[in-house]
């Protein structure tokens, strides 16, 4: 397992924290399908569905955000965002690299890149939304 979310990243809304383990369930999955050198098939099915519950889970955040009126909401929209490119040009990179070897330095970086954006992500930017919800 890459990921566990212990309680100390759990911000108190059963959606959001929900949401935030099925996020780190699905990059599990990622990590184990590199690991246990899955086809481009399985690959490319997970990364698009974290690709596709990433956005989903900013959206369903962001419109939380606005509904508490959280004074942060541009700010962390803009996180939102710039994850949303990164998976991008990591998912561009990984699948024109992922034929030739898989556990490749990308593919670990990739894998690291998400863990700590999202951990640092839920402690230090979703955790500020906590008392407007």
């Amino acid at each position: 397992m890459l990921i566990e979310l212990t309680d100390e990243y759990l911000i108190g809304n059963a959606d959001i924290d929900e949401q935030h383990l099925k996020l780190c369930k699905i990059i599990n999955s990622l990590h184990e399908d590199i690991e246990r050198s899955a086809s481009i098939d399985v690959l490319m099915g997970t990364l698009q569905f974290l690709t596709d519950y990433t956005s989903q889970h900013f959206e369903f955040e962001e419109k939380l955000m606005l509904e508490c009126e959280y004074p942060g909401l541009e700010e962390h929209a803009k996180q939102h965002r710039e994850l949303v490119d990164e998976l991008s040009k990591y998912n561009e990179k990984f699948f024109h690299h992922v034929n030739v070897n898989r556990e490749a330095k990308f593919a670990k970086e990739f894998l690291e890149f998400l863990k700590y954006w999202l951990l640092e992500h839920i402690m230090k930017s979703d955790f500020k939304i906590k008392p407007y919800l």
